[in-house]
């Protein structure tokens, strides 16, 4: 069984915070799973004010430890941007040993010419997508719950999904979401918007000689290895 998960949380480092809502596609049946969790710790504001979730929702809520064997039998688990979920899903040595899609990095790989590859993005540029996740009672029903919540996060997660099993399959989005990313244009910086094969070597040098994510660094040296780059650059200073 694929699990496609989201969760909200009482903050962003899951050393200082829990999670306080889960929610829960299984697929092929496309059937679905909500709960709030009783978190260990108050909810941070911050987190409060994206999915207002208040600490009286959650007052009677079950902990984590129950809520968390709703996901024992999933084979894969399924999240959009999911190294934010799995900090918190594996908090303590919890289902450590399964196999996981991050369907965000899948998602820059498969479609590198969307603008962005956010859930909400991807929701209204891939066609008739919003149509599609509209199309059952079921469907309209999540979708009309306030943004910024588990199931209906879920619920978008699960439908990308199913458009990237058309051509690929559950084992080769595991191995994707494995793989460096490759991107098309830099999202940071003095070169923001500029694709990546236009920046000057300079500044990729520069930037492997930094503790950047490993994406951005494999960028870098691609594109650093490249014929065409300037063939006498040299290192530039940091961005400003």
């Amino acid at each position: 069984m694929i699990c496609v998960i989201d969760t909200e949380t009482c903050g962003l480092d899951p050393l200082t915070a829990d999670i306080v809502e889960l929610g829960m596609v299984m697929m092929p049946s496309m059937e679905t799973y909500r709960s709030f969790v009783r978190p260990e710790m108050p909810i941070e504001l911050p987190a409060m004010a994206v999915h207002h979730i208040t600490e009286k929702m959650v007052a009677d809520a079950p902990r984590w430890q129950s809520v968390a064997l709703a996901l024992l039998d999933a084979e894969v688990l399924v999240a959009h941007n999911a190294s934010f979920d799995r900090g918190f899903i594996e908090k303590g040595g919890w289902l450590a040993n399964k196999d996981w899609v991050c369907t965000w990095r899948c998602a820059k790989q498969i479609w590198p010419d969307a603008p962005f590859h956010s859930n909400q993005v991807l929701r209204y540029w891939l066609p008739e997508f919003d149509d599609e996740i509209r199309s059952t009672v079921i469907g309209d029903a999540i979708m009309e719950q306030p943004p910024h919540r588990a199931l209906p996060d879920a619920w978008i997660t699960a439908h990308i999904l199913k458009r990237m099993l058309i051509e690929h399959s559950i084992e080769d989005l595991v191995e994707m979401t494995k793989l460096p990313i490759l991107s098309k244009t830099c999202h940071f910086g003095k070169h923001r918007g500029v694709l990546w094969e236009k920046v000057p070597k300079g500044y990729l040098r520069w930037l492997i000689s930094k503790d950047f994510d490993a994406d951005t660094l494999f960028t870098a040296k691609h594109h650093l290895e490249k014929d065409n780059d300037e063939p006498n650059a040299t290192a530039e200073p940091p961005l400003s």
